[in-house]
Formats: structure tokens, sequence, C-alpha cells
């Protein structure tokens, strides 16, 4: 037998001793040891080890445990993986950690794939396993008809929240929006704020599934009082190739404060030729860039009641990449009667289809007027670079 080999026994060994008295030290031996081609009877060995030391493992050493047999991989390991998920332990571990591979590794996919669709049920981090399952079915694992009973379960799970928590979704639109003050948004409960991440993530995820019932499931999310979630439904459809009445999306664009949204997410879906072309222009983005950064409830918490357009200056972000900064000012009552200053950008390249403003900022509160030159200075350094 290889050192290898013989070390790897050794630590199997003290992880499925009870008295062993560090099972994460013997777990962090078994995931260096056992990366490679196992022996059939060592990697049984692997599967036997790992289920008996699973109880007596932290959180964070559960997660490694359940990688390690999604990584062997054996009939066996992955019947453990289904049996330890549905567990009290695993429905604690973050699935995107045990099941990452999937994306990157395409070859195990067909083996692991069936086994993340049964855990996903069981685990608190539901929205997290539904971002997983977006980034595998964006490679083209999910594919349409193949797991009925996911789907199934998937669009009953929308309905059942379409259905019991409407109202408190309605109720409390203005706060997922973004459009409401810090405190009121830290009133909005917890379990809610889960629920409305969830659904977001569902109705980003319909636009994979055939039939009429997700259709209809994303037609109705549509009288949602969430311009955001609106915004999800509305490239869903779009992606499908249904038909979405025009003065929904133009209601979603000319609003300042869901046209970023709606454009970032029919961007995302290569779809920005949707957008209506009055809105995007890069002044239009712009401002909904800057309006979106003040109304966040960590910053103004609303929408200014005036916004002006400064200035537009060439700059480079710190890849090399040229693009377009938008100066304005922008006040509010509640916040002063002076104008304050900030930034929205960077908007790298001429198709608006490709643009990330990612360095929108306030640059100055309720100031003096500054000269052009001097609000320019605070975002853009001598090199022409923005400043971090």
């Amino acid at each position: 037998m290889s050192t290898r080999f013989h070390r790897l026994e050794e630590a199997l060994q003290h992880l499925a001793d009870p008295a062993s008295k560090d099972p994460e030290a013997a777990l962090e031996s078994i995931e260096r040891l056992a990366d490679g081609e196992l022996t059939p009877a060592l990697a049984e060995r692997l599967v036997d080890s790992l289920c008996a030391g699973f109880p007596r493992l932290g959180r964070r050493g559960a997660a490694r445990a359940l990688k390690v047999l999604a990584s062997c991989g054996t009939p066996s390991a992955l019947r453990a993986l289904n049996e330890l998920l549905a567990s009290p332990e695993g429905a604690q571990v973050d699935l995107s950690y045990v099941f990452v591979d999937l994306v990157y590794e395409p070859e195990r996919a067909a083996a692991l794939f069936p086994e993340l669709l049964r855990a996903m049920w069981n685990t608190r981090e539901l929205t997290g396993a539904i971002e997983l399952i977006l980034r595998c079915a964006d490679a083209e694992l999910l594919e349409p008809g193949e797991h009925p009973e996911f789907e199934r379960r998937a669009l009953d799970r929308v309905q059942e929240i379409l259905d019991r928590r409407r109202l408190d979704l309605d109720r409390h639109a203005p706060g997922f929006d973004h459009l409401v003050d810090y405190e009121t948004w830290e009133a909005i409960p917890g379990e809610l704020l889960g629920v409305f991440d969830e659904l977001e993530h569902w109705l980003d995820l319909l636009r994979f599934f055939e039939g009429t019932r997700a259709e209809a499931l994303l037609r109705r999310s549509l009288g949602l009082a969430s311009r955001t979630l609106r915004a999800w439904a509305v490239g869903s459809l779009l992606a499908r190739e249904a038909e979405v009445e025009p003065s929904l999306v133009e209601d979603l664009a000319a609003h300042r404060g869901s046209r970023g949204i709606l454009f970032i997410v029919l961007r995302d879906l290569g779809l920005a030729d949707a957008m209506p072309a009055r809105w995007r222009t890069l002044d239009a983005l712009a401002e909904a860039a800057m309006v979106h950064y003040l109304q966040h409830p960590q910053e103004w918490g609303a929408a200014p009641e005036d916004l002006e357009l400064l200035s537009k200056r060439e700059a480079e972000d710190e890849h090399g990449r040229s693009g377009a900064l938008c100066f304005f000012r922008f006040r509010h009552t509640a916040w002063g009667e002076g104008w304050s200053y900030g930034a929205a950008g960077l908007f790298v390249g001429p198709d608006p289809g490709l643009w990330h403003p990612t360095q929108t900022r306030m640059l100055l509160a309720e100031s003096e007027p500054p000269a052009l030159s001097e609000l320019e200075a605070l975002a853009i350094d001598e090199r022409g670079r923005l400043r971090g």
C-alpha cells in the first residue's frame, strides 16, 4: 500500500472512531489524501468513515464531508450524500459549497445534479440552492422536462407563496424595492425578506420551465406591487418568447426606481433591446443608477425630489477600460435645503447591453456649489482613473 493510501486509512479510522478527539483534523487529512483515484475498497471505506464521523462534525466540517462524498461520486457515496443531506445536520449546510463543482466539471453533472434537486427541499438555505440551480441551468444542465418532479414541486412552491404571502409581500413592497428609510426597512420581518428573495430567484428560474403553468404563474406575478418582482417576471416571460404588454415594460422602464433593475434583468438575459429605446440611453440609465443608490435604506432611503445631470467625463476603471462617468446634483427637503453631489458610472463601451455601472456614489453632501473641475477631481485622479 502506498504511503498516501496508508495515511488515508489512518485518517479514516480516526474520523470513524467515536473516541477520537479531533474529527475535524482527520477530515482535513481525508480531504487532502482522497483527492485522486481510489481503489473500490478504499472508496467504500471512505463512505463508511464519513457517515460514521458526520454527526460529530461542526457545520463547516459537515459541508466539507459532504463535498468529499460528492467528489467521490460512487453509487454508495451518492446514496450516503442523499441520506446525510436529509438529516438535521445536513439541512444546515450550504449546498452551493457542496455542489459547486457541478458548474465547473460538467462530466460529473449527470450523477450529481439529481442529488442537488432532491437535497434542496431539505436545506434551510433554499434561496442559495435556487441560485446554484440557476447557474446550472445557464450551463445547460437543467433541460426542460427532464426533471418533472422537481418542476412540479418548484411550481407548487411559487403558487404557495403567491397564494399565502401575496398580501404581506404587497404591503412591504416599497421596502423590498428600497423606497423607504432605514428604520422602516429594518422593521420588515427577516422571514418575509427571505420569502421575497426566494420568490425573486424562482421567477428568474421559471424561464427554463416549459408548459402553461409556469407562464401562468409569471403572468400572475405581473400583478405584484413590487416593481423588482415584476421586472423579474417580465424578463422570464420575454426569455420564454412569450408576449408581454408593452405598457407593462414601459411603466417599469419609465419609473426611476425600477428602470435600473429592469435593465439589469434584460441585459443579463441578452434582451437589452427589449428595453424601450428612450430609457436605455446613457443619460436615462445614469439617472436610474444614481436614484437606485440614493434610495437605498442605508443612504437617503428616498429618491431625490430634484435631480440634474451636470456633466459627463471619460475615465478608466482599475482594468484600464474606458467609459463615461456622469455627475449629478440632487436634493430632498427631508435632507435639507442644499444640493448634494454624486457620480454614476462607469458605463464602459458604446453598447448599453454590456454596461455594468459599479462606481455610483455620493461625493459631497449639502455643499456650497463646487467648481465642476473640483467635483470631477473627487472621482477621477490625475491619470484619468476612477478613485477607489
